[in-house]
């Protein structure tokens, strides 16, 4: 049986396995250490990580995150900048970023169970005017909490599901089935990412399907490899996997502090 301390470090390292350019990972340890710090997620503290970064290196955010934290550089004040970025897309801001970065947030035991969706939808709604932006986030932050205790997986995917907006549980709800759109949507991007985890044996062969399914988008490939590294553990990921574009010492030092809270707060009993 895999240990949640292997699980908690699967996760990031799936996720950094499969995110080939570097954005989501970034952003997702931007969130992660403003958690570790305040011991809790605070949105001004994430918001505030989130735009030192933008301004630092911000790549591969997805258009209606980059597009908010370039007017928040710009001195836009925060809802302004969503309602901005939102109304220039047409209100088609329900995008995956928020699912991607926010996901390992059930990772950190810190944030209580009865608080895990709440935050995630908080973090979504930093960028996303949208709704099921943080649906899905709150969708994928408590799926991978429920597999990091070892939920066996077809239950884990109906209990995350429980509440949902129907649109996120039709897609989790689906993910025996093949998927077909490899757009950004994210209950797509959800559907994708839980069925190559749901239906792999192992982590390699999860994270494997959801790339060649891909392409050259990354989607469904960097919630697949957070999911699938939360189930099989970091011990099924080769070394490999993780692409250079990824600082291998953060990903490790931020893995250290996910384990440490989740023993100290009696997370498993591990």
């Amino acid at each position: 049986m895999v240990e949640i301390g292997d699980r908690i470090r699967g996760a990031l390292l799936g996720l950094a396995a499969g995110d080939r350019i570097g954005g989501p990972a970034a952003m997702a340890l931007r969130l992660l250490e403003g958690v570790v710090a305040r011991g809790r997620h605070d949105v001004a503290e994430t918001r505030r990580r989130y735009l030192a970064w933008h301004r630092a290196e911000g790549f591969d955010q997805g258009p209606t995150s980059a597009r908010v934290l370039e007017l928040l550089a710009e001195g836009c004040a925060p809802d302004d900048a969503v309602a901005r970025a939102d109304a220039e897309a047409g209100g088609m801001t329900a995008g995956c970023n928020p699912m991607h970065r926010a996901g390992p947030l059930g990772a950190a035991f810190v944030v209580a169970d009865a608080a895990l969706a709440g935050a995630a939808r908080d973090d979504a709604a930093i960028t996303h005017a949208h709704a099921l932006a943080g649906e899905a986030a709150a969708a994928a932050a408590t799926l991978l909490r429920l597999v990091l205790r070892g939920a066996d997986w077809a239950d884990a995917a109906m209990h995350a599901a429980e509440g949902r907006d129907d649109a996120i549980a039709r897609a989790m709800a689906r993910w025996r089935d093949a998927p077909r759109d490899r757009g950004g949507f994210a209950p797509v991007v959800l559907h994708a990412a839980m069925h190559f985890v749901g239906t792999a044996p192992g982590f390699d062969a999860a994270l494997s399907a959801a790339l060649a399914f891909a392409g050259p988008s990354n989607y469904a490939p960097v919630t697949a490899g957070m999911l699938a590294g939360a189930r099989f553990g970091a011990r099924a990921i080769a070394a490999a996997r993780v692409a250079p574009v990824h600082d291998r010492v953060e990903l490790d030092r931020m893995a250290d502090a996910l384990v440490a809270m989740a023993v100290r707060d009696g997370a498993t009993g591990a």
